[in-house]
Formats: structure tokens, C-alpha cells, sequence
């Protein structure tokens, strides 16, 4: 985990790099852009991850305020293949690095997941294939809600985060939001999902 982002559907952004403990695969630099030099100056997952808890749990306050409620006791995460691979993976680094006020976030909250690859595949299924993205790749729906691409910025934190939000509220899906909700499993049961392998160059055949 090398950038960490994110953004409330109220107001507010969350950036940050990782500090790897290891040097990053030359794959990955080619894939993301990001460098050691990029992360050399950046906190580890302990002391982004405690910042990254403080934003959320800013937000809520200034949510609970701005709209008079006496308490909050739910917490959506949003990320395109979030509930296989994303969030799982986030809350596995939160558990495996001890990050101050993790135990406490499962604790004061019901913390929900809203996958949009889920969302868009429900949502599009009895479209006409011709009008609509046949692959359920991130970049594919935001150039299908924005008419924009996300070029050379795909793989980035930033403007992944960013395309997800696009996609979110393209009215066709942010109706079927809350058809898609699922609760996270069990604190015990957060592993590390599958990682991205380098591609692997085919063996010549004579």
C-alpha cells in the first residue's frame, strides 16, 4: 500500500503516500508512477493509517452537526471491487500495524461497504449492451458518466478515488445505492486478499 486517498460525499479530501518498508517493484512504478523517492519522506502505514481514522471521524462530527443528529452509528466505504479487494486490504494493514483508534472505529460504528463494481453491474443489466460498458473496469464507467478518460492518471489514488465518486453519483447508480450495501465480515476475519503480480513474461517454445 502506497497512496492512500480519499473523500467524504459531504466535503473534505484524505491524501497521503505510504512509506513502504521495502524498496517499490519497478512493476509497480510503472503501473502507478509512484518512486521511492516519491515515499521516501512519508510516514508508514501506522502514522497514516491514525491520520486517516482522525479524517473519518472528523467528517462524521461535522456531518452529526451540520445536520442537527444526536448521533451517527453507520459508516459507508465506497471503492470500485472494494468489497474483494480494497477495503478487505485497508482494514488488513489497520489490523496488522496496530494503527491508534482502529479497534475503536468496529467498536462506535456499523461500518458498511458499497462496492460500485457491484453497483454498476446491477444497475446496467438489462441495458442494451450497445449503450452501455461492456467490461466493469473502472476507467470504462467514468469515461461512460464523465465522457472523459482517465489516461495517463489511471492507477493513481487520487484520480481513482475521484472516478469512483463520479461513477457513485451518476444518477442510473446513486438510486440503487443503498440495494448494494453489505456489512464487512467479522474483525477476525479481515486477510490479505489476493496482491497485483508482475506480469509474467511466456516461456519460448522452440
Amino acid at each position: 500500500l502506497l497512496d492512500e486517498n480519499g473523500i467524504s460525499m459531504e466535503d473534505g479530501k484524505f491524501a497521503s503516500y505510504v512509506r513502504p518498508a521495502k524498496g517499490i517493484p519497478r512493476f509497480i512504478t510503472k503501473l502507478t508512477g509512484i518512486t521511492d523517492e516519491a515515499v521516501s519522506h512519508a510516514e508508514d502505514f501506522a502514522g497514516v493509517g491514525r491520520s486517516f481514522l482522525e479524517f473519518v471521524f472528523e467528517k462524521v462530527v461535522d456531518y452529526r452537526d451540520t445536520n442537527r443528529r444526536n448521533n451517527v452509528d453507520t459508516i459507508v466505504l465506497v471503492a470500485h471491487n472494494g468489497r474483494r479487494f480494497d477495503i478487505p486490504f485497508l482494514l488488513h494493514h489497520m489490523k496488522h500495524h496496530k494503527v491508534v483508534g482502529w479497534t475503536q472505529f468496529f467498536q462506535m460504528y456499523d461500518i458498511l461497504c458499497l462496492d460500485t463494481l457491484l453497483l454498476t453491474k446491477e444497475s446496467i443489466k438489462n441495458k442494451n449492451p450497445k449503450e452501455v460498458p461492456t467490461k466493469y473496469m473502472l476507467g470504462g464507467f467514468y469515461e461512460y458518466v464523465t465522457g472523459r478518460s482517465l489516461g495517463e492518471d489511471a492507477h493513481s489514488a487520487p484520480a481513482d478515488v475521484a472516478a469512483t465518486s463520479a461513477i457513485l453519483r451518476f444518477p442510473i447508480f446513486w438510486e440503487k445505492r443503498f440495494t448494494q450495501l453489505t456489512p464487512l465480515p467479522s474483525l477476525e476475519r479481515h486477510t490479505t486478499p489476493s496482491r497485483p503480480q508482475e506480469p509474467r513474461t511466456p516461456r519460448q517454445t522452440p
